[in-house]
């Protein structure tokens, strides 16, 4: 089976690549899978146990490896657990990097930045839309004189009449816009921001 499927020019590939096998920065999960798929496959390189380890240790990037190597694992599995812990903080601390990470990142915060663009011209949109006033044809009424005069206020000159019951000028078919949650004028009940008066009196 080995000379028919595992021809000597094949087996000589496999060494070279896990001879010059190494972790890609925070790749661990990569790295540690293609170790153990070459370690079947050539077993040869990786006999005894300590010299498994040694050849994985060597694969690790520098600022693992000198860790690992210090904490003198006794098997394999130790390693490899230790050194994907290690891969993750550096990876969390931003010294090593995944592959797909930086697109990740870069994504998101242009989709923002043209969303928050986009909502702030939307908003500005709104804003000016809120500025202009509605124009309604003048009634030919005559102007009511105001019952009392102050001497501080300019007296209107428009040619609405004055509504008894909010004391504003419009025409007389628009209604009134006096809020009755509130009783201010320039708004009605169903859009008042204030509490309504029996949560004030509370």
């Amino acid at each position: 089976m080995t000379d028919e499927f595992c021809p000597r020019n094949e087996i000589k590939k496999l060494e070279a690549e896990f001879w010059d096998l190494k972790q890609d920065s925070g790749e661990s999960l990569a790295y540690t899978t293609r170790f153990h798929e070459l370690s079947l496959l050539v077993p040869h390189m990786v006999t005894p146990l300590s010299r498994a380890i040694e050849k994985y240790i060597n694969g690790l990037p520098m600022q693992i490896q000198d860790t690992v190597l210090g904490s003198n694992p006794a098997t394999l599995e130790e390693a490899i657990r230790l050194a994907a812990t290690l891969s993750d903080n550096h990876v969390k601390a931003g010294t090593l990097s995944k592959k797909g990470a930086k697109k990740v990142i870069e994504k998101p915060t242009t989709e923002t930045t043209k969303e928050t663009k986009a909502e702030s011209s939307f908003n500005g949109k709104k804003r000016k839309g809120r500025n202009f006033a509605i124009i309604t044809p003048a009634a030919p009424l005559a102007q009511v004189a105001p019952t009392a005069f102050n001497p501080n206020k300019k007296p209107y000159v428009g040619t609405l009449p004055l509504c008894n019951t909010c004391q504003l000028h419009h025409t007389t078919y628009m209604s009134c816009r006096l809020c009755t949650n509130c009783g201010r004028s320039g708004h009605t009940a169903n859009i008042c921001r204030a509490a309504p008066r029996a949560n004030q009196a509370n």
